[in-house]
């Protein structure tokens, strides 16, 4: 599985047999500095056409027209209005979403996973951008990973990333409830 969320950047969660990969250094997923428009505008990192220059919270703000505003604030108006059908909004969703495919159809390609799941802000702007990313991921992935995959919206809300968090604490007790026992003890003989 592969969780896309979407905040200032965009990062990604990969779970492999039930496990975070997490990379040599603790680092992986960070997708979001993957370079996908070569032509377009410089990154924060220094990268000229990364994809969170393409999807993340700011490109998202100045597609909608709505600069000026920053996270939930910006956020709860671009809803409103794509939901009282502002042509302009809802077309710089539409493009938002169509970049979100074509690095989601990357990432189906590297890691052939079941499972994309869109999170963060992308869960709240889904209905808008689900067809066209879809796509556009379409467009990208080849047929043989493409064939076992669905991308989804997230349910959690701003609950997922500490949902997520909790699991992998609780996982590890469930997996080796003794592990606990052995903390306790050394904790409390110091």
């Amino acid at each position: 599985m592969i969780f896309v969320t979407g905040e200032v950047g965009v990062g990604i969660g990969i779970i492999y047999e039930g496990r975070p990969m997490l990379g040599a250094s603790g680092y992986a997923g960070e997708a979001g500095h993957t370079i996908i428009n070569p032509t377009g505008i410089q990154c924060r990192c220094g990268s000229t056409g990364c994809w969170e220059t393409e999807v993340g919270e700011e490109a998202v703000i100045r597609r909608t027209g709505l600069e000026g505003r920053r996270g939930d604030e910006a956020l709860d108006e671009i809803v409103g209005r794509a939901d009282e059908g502002d042509g302009d909004v809802v077309k710089g969703l539409e493009e938002v979403g169509e970049w979100i495919g074509l690095g989601i159809g990357s990432l189906i390609n590297t890691f052939n996973p079941d499972l994309v799941v869109l999170g963060g802000f992308y869960e709240r702007i889904y209905p808008w951008i689900e067809g066209v990313t879809v796509r556009a991921a379409l467009g990208v992935a080849l047929d043989a990973p493409w064939a076992a995959t669905e991308i989804r919206s997230g349910q959690l809300g701003a609950d997922a990333i500490l949902a997520g968090a909790a699991e992998l604490v609780i996982g590890e007790v469930v997996a080796n409830p003794g592990a606990l026992q052995s903390v306790r003890l050394a904790t409390t003989t110091t």
